[in-house]
This record gives C-alpha cells, structure tokens and sequence, in this order.
C-alpha cells in the first residue's frame, strides 16, 4: 500500500522548507512569508501529489476544523434508500452535536466510478462517513491510501484508518426465513436483488445458504429491487411458471421492493397473506401504512448513523474503535405474512 503524501515529500518536489510549505497549506503567518509565486507551486505540487492533510496531526496543532465529512449516493424519491440516507445523517448530526463538531454534506457524484475527488481533499474535514461505498468508486482506493479517518457504512474493508459498519443480514434474512418457515412456507421467492452493493450481495447470499439448510424450497430471480421492476418481475415469472409450482411467500430485498410484490400479486387475483406472504426489509414509514401492513426487518437508521459518528469521533482522537460493528436487526410481524 503507498504511503501517504507527506509535507516533507512537497518541499523536496517545490525546493522549499518544510515551513513554507506547511505554512501555504495549513494557512499559517508563515506561509504569508512565501512569494505569490511560490505559493501557487506548492498548491499545485500538493494537488498533483493528492497530499490529504491527516485530521490528527491538524489537531494536535489546534487546526481541526470539528467537522466532519458525509457522503451519501444519489437517491430516489421513493423507495427505503430515501429513508436510508436522511435518518441515517440525522443520526450523525446528533452523534457530531454531542461531540461539539458539525456535519458537512458531500454529492453522491463523488461516489461514482469516475468521480474526481479534489473536493474531499479540498474542504479538510477531520473525517468521513461513507454510505453506499461500492467496489468500483475510486473512493475505495482514495481512502486506502490516505491516512483519513473514516467510518464506511454498508462495505467491509477500505484501508487501514477506515472503520466498517454493517447491518447483520445474515441475521434479519434468518429471522425472516424461520418466521416464514413456522408458518408452514416451503417454496420461497426473492423476487430482484441490489447486487452491486455489499448489504445486497449478503442479503441474497443469506436467503439462498440458509434457505437450503433450513429445508426450503428458495430463488432469487434477477433484476432490480425498486417497485416498478420488481412488480414486473413477478408478473413474467408468473407468466411462465404453472401455479403448482408458484411461490407461497416472496422476501423482498427492500420495502420498496415487497410493496411492489404485493401489487403483483393483487393483480393476479391473489389474497395476502392467504394466498402469498410478503415480507420486505428496513421498515420504512409506509411499511407499516400498506395494506396489509408489512412484515419487515427493521433497519436502525438514526441508531447506525448515531454508532457511525460516535466511531468517527474516537477514531479522529485516536482512540480504539471496533474493527467492524454488525449491530442485529429486529423482526417486525405485520399481517402481510
């Protein structure tokens, strides 16, 4: 792994002290001592060499700017990755208030594959939290390579100053399955699957591995986990599937995803739960409006978002954190299964 750009590495690049160049960068009297000149080559040189100063060190010299640094994906208006992002943020606002720090909000372009992320260098914040990280951003690398303290929700592993934090899928897929199983479903459906994420991956992976070990008859049909999709998803698959062989419960990636479920399957004339159980996962706000109310693995938002910022905050004081916390979900019976 390369080491992070140091001040010493920029004054041998510009020919300069380490004073000088720590004084243009840290905006201190001394850099005021530089020519204008000389000042622009060492904002240049630093740019080039993607220098990050470390939140640490700025600390310890009484720069910390006490803020920390959010990025969030772009989100749709609908669907629990809305609710995802806006609890979850609020949960760091109140962890960083208590930490007497504010919250800066970056654009989820910096989490795309070509995202150019000058940005995050350029506002110097103590630390970041990450939501939605996945394996292609260039963020992953970027936070590898710097010594940045960093809390990365919903990925495992991202350098050696990052911190994970992931719901326990493995757990809330288990509680769904054994519910659904006491209710005496055997043929079980997961109808589309958000795959390019870590959650994603382990959620299918969980329902497929302890479905078999459990006895159940399980699939995952491809496609995507929003509401539209996965309403048309079901309906091909009823079209093409006799209804001897058809599903008795559906266990939805998301709630978005088990609300569209249970659009499909009304169309086909089904009754839930009599005919079909529905069961989605984060327990968003409309969750428990449908009708019938949905049964569903209960996300903590604020609480993941609270846990995140508190990490944060020991992490930039140098203070032991847990590698990687997996908080345990809950599950929540409604009359959907």
């Amino acid at each position: 792994m390369r080491r992070p750009v140091r001040i010493k590495d920029i004054a041998a690049a510009v020919g300069v002290s380490e004073a000088a160049v720590s004084g243009v960068l840290n905006r201190s009297r001394s850099g005021t001592r530089v020519s204008d000149q000389t000042r622009q080559r060492i904002i240049d040189t630093a740019r080039a060499m993607n220098y990050v100063p470390h939140a640490g060190a700025r600390a310890l010299a009484g720069s910390g700017s006490r803020t920390l640094g959010v990025l969030m994906p772009k989100v749709p208006l609908e669907g629990s990755r809305l609710s995802f992002g806006f609890e979850l943020v609020q949960g760091v606002m109140d962890a960083a208030e208590e930490s007497g720090r504010h919250v800066i909000l970056f654009s989820g372009q910096l989490l795309e594959p070509e995202a150019d992320l000058t940005p995050l260098a350029e506002r110097r914040c103590d630390g970041l939290i990450v939501l939605g990280l996945t394996a292609d951003s260039p963020l992953a690398d970027w936070l590898a390579e710097r010594s940045i303290p960093a809390v990365v929700v919903g990925h495992q592993g991202a350098g050696p100053s990052v911190q994970s934090l992931m719901l326990d899928n493995r757990a809330g897929i288990e509680a769904i399955l054994r519910h659904l199983q006491e209710r005496g479903h055997r043929k079980i459906v997961m109808p589309g699957a958000e795959t390019r994420y870590l959650d994603g991956r382990e959620r299918t992976t969980a329902f497929l591995d302890l479905g078999r070990e459990l006895g159940l008859d399980v699939e995952v049909l491809a496609g995507a986990a929003d509401f539209e999709s996965t309403q048309e998803n079901i309906c091909r698959w009823f079209a093409r599937v006799p209804s001897a062989d058809r599903a008795t419960a559906f266990v939805c990636f998301n709630d978005a995803a088990a609300l569209g479920a249970a659009c499909a399957l009304r169309q086909a004339g089904l009754r839930i739960p009599q005919d079909a159980a529905v069961t989605g996962f984060d327990d968003i706000p409309p969750a428990s409006f449908a009708d019938p109310p949905l049964t569903t693995v209960v996300y903590p938002f604020h609480e993941m978002g609270r846990l995140a910022g508190e990490m944060l905050s020991e992490l930039i004081q140098d203070r032991p954190v847990p590698e990687f916390a997996r908080p345990i979900p809950r599950l929540c019976v409604r009359r959907s299964t």
